[in-house]
């Protein structure tokens, strides 16, 4: 809670500290620095999962340093290795046939045949139709040990898919951060104006917007993401030759990621009823685009993202779902997305203090926070995005009726970014 504070506090005297730096300089050495970073992963044939392009820039926190983003997921496609040669694999053994091919089943049924003519026609009948079963019975055994043999070696193909996948992501993961740590040996001292105690941090961007990134811990950004940071006085200090690469290398806490991700049943439960409550059938102001996702960061809370928007445009003009309303023009439809603006910020501020009282992972002295991307609407004087917090002990304090909801809300502070 103190150290949220702290962060809440930090961010809002980086605007005043960023004066103190040349803020036009400090732009151009982080896009610098990005466009660096950027060519030294990119490879050919890459394709990548998210972030196609790869260009992703950076951003200064006063009082910590730079952050560098880089491509989520650099996975490579089209350039996988060939096969390893593939073992024999034996056949199951649940069912045999006695005969190894169709010339030796007829000889031995040529010698059956024989041995029943010289029996009574009775008996040479009860041959024959015992000759008949069995010659079926083989036959099926051997379709069946052919389809189980098929079936085994169709799984073989999917599990020797699956280890080269697996053995590609790990050996990517490896190359990724070793062009990290190239960057940031070779390529960090670019930013010019950082102070030795500052850090350089490059890390994934992730599938979400971190427009309020100053309002959080930056350690909160390395959650569940690929990441390796240094700090500055140990970048000059290789470039002045005081220390060797193999040192300065040792100094790059990296952070692999590798640790599963918990599962919390009450926040996924929570991130289920927001995609509910804001999908264009239910939502009565603006609705969501994609998923709901959320990020649990221990000792500060949950933090759920919702991106939203509010119209589709076609031939003949804009659809607003939310309000039933088609063929719009262009100022009819930001008048009416301008205005529907107050309403969405006080749903969602009753939503989250309605529905985030179910929440029983975090504890009172943790946050629960929504950052949400709003839609577009240029020139319409509403915000980009808005991060509203309320603190978990106010969300049990009305979950037992200490609190109305009206008193509940209003212990929800709204955070926002630039105005459109």
């Amino acid at each position: 809670m103190k150290k949220y504070i702290y962060t809440l506090l930090f961010s809002i005297t980086a605007s005043l500290c960023w004066a103190q730096i040349d803020e036009a300089r400090m732009t151009r050495d982080l896009d610098i620095a990005s466009t660096v970073l950027n060519s030294l992963l990119e490879t050919k044939g890459v394709m990548y999962w998210n972030d196609v392009n790869g260009k992703s820039k950076g951003q200064y926190v006063e009082g910590y340093g730079a952050i560098i983003y880089m491509p989520n997921n650099h996975l490579v496609f089209g350039n996988i290795p060939a096969a390893p040669p593939q073992p024999n694999f034996p056949v199951t053994g649940y069912v045999h046939t006695t005969w190894s091919s169709d010339e030796d089943m007829q000889a031995e049924v040529e010698e059956l045949t024989e041995k029943a003519q010289a029996m009574s026609t009775e008996r040479q009948k009860e041959m024959e139709e015992r000759v008949e079963v069995r010659v079926e019975r083989e036959r099926e055994l051997a379709e069946r040990e052919r389809e189980l043999a098929e079936k085994a070696e169709r799984i073989a193909q999917k599990t020797i898919k699956f280890l080269r996948l697996d053995s590609l992501q790990a050996k990517n993961t490896e190359k990724r951060i070793d062009k990290m740590k190239t960057f940031l040996v070779d390529y960090a001292h670019l930013i010019s104006q950082l102070k030795p105690s500052d850090k350089i941090l490059v890390v994934d961007k992730g599938n979400y917007s971190n427009e309020f990134v100053s309002l959080r811990s930056p350690e909160s950004l390395k959650f569940n993401r690929l990441s390796a940071e240094i700090q500055m006085k140990d970048v000059t200090a290789f470039q002045q030759g005081k220390i060797s690469r193999e040192e300065v290398l040792s100094r790059i806490e990296v952070n692999k990621n590798d640790k599963p991700k918990e599962t919390y049943k009450d926040l996924e439960l929570l991130k289920t009823m927001f995609n509910r409550l804001y999908s264009s059938d239910l939502s009565e102001t603006y609705y969501r685009i994609g998923n709901v996702e959320y990020e649990r960061i221990e000792k500060m809370g949950a933090v759920f993202y919702l991106r939203t928007v509010s119209s589709t445009k076609f031939e003949g003009g804009w659809s607003v779902p939310t309000q039933d309303k088609q063929n719009l023009g262009q100022e009819e439809r930001d008048q009416l997305i301008k205005g529907l603006y107050p309403q969405f910020e006080e749903q969602l501020k009753e939503n989250i203090v309605e529905y985030g009282r179910t929440i029983n992972t975090l504890g009172e002295e943790e946050q629960l926070i929504f950052n949400v991307k709003i839609t577009k609407c240029s020139g319409c004087d509403i915000p980009k995005n808005i991060e509203l917090t309320i603190p978990i002990k106010d969300l049990k304090a009305y979950n037992s009726g200490k609190l109305t909801k009206e008193q509940a809300m209003n212990k929800v502070s709204v955070n926002k970014g630039e105005m459109q």
